[in-house]
């Protein structure tokens, strides 16, 4: 236990736990990856729009963009993802 001294009070507190290394990766960088990737893909996708591009044009596009960016960062993230090999 460790003692912690303050001008009112004196009391016991547990040590901080250890620190434990991690095999995984992150979950919050893998969220923070996809939304990027995601909002790369809607900010093309809304400016290919106010350039007056057809919607079916911008919609086929945007679900294409959708697949390859998130097949990126399948990769990224796991070194034996099934896209590698095909």
């Amino acid at each position: 236990m460790i003692v912690v001294a303050s001008t009112r009070t004196r009391r016991r507190v547990a040590p901080p736990k250890p620190f434990r290394s991690r095999t995984a990766i992150d979950s919050r960088l893998v969220a923070a990856l996809l939304v990027a990737a995601y909002r790369t893909v809607a900010s093309e996708t809304v400016r290919l729009r106010l350039d007056g591009v057809d919607l079916a044009d911008v919609a086929a596009g945007h679900r294409q963009r959708l697949d390859t960016v998130f097949a990126s960062v399948a990769r990224a993230i796991s070194p034996a993802h099934p896209a590698d090999e095909a």
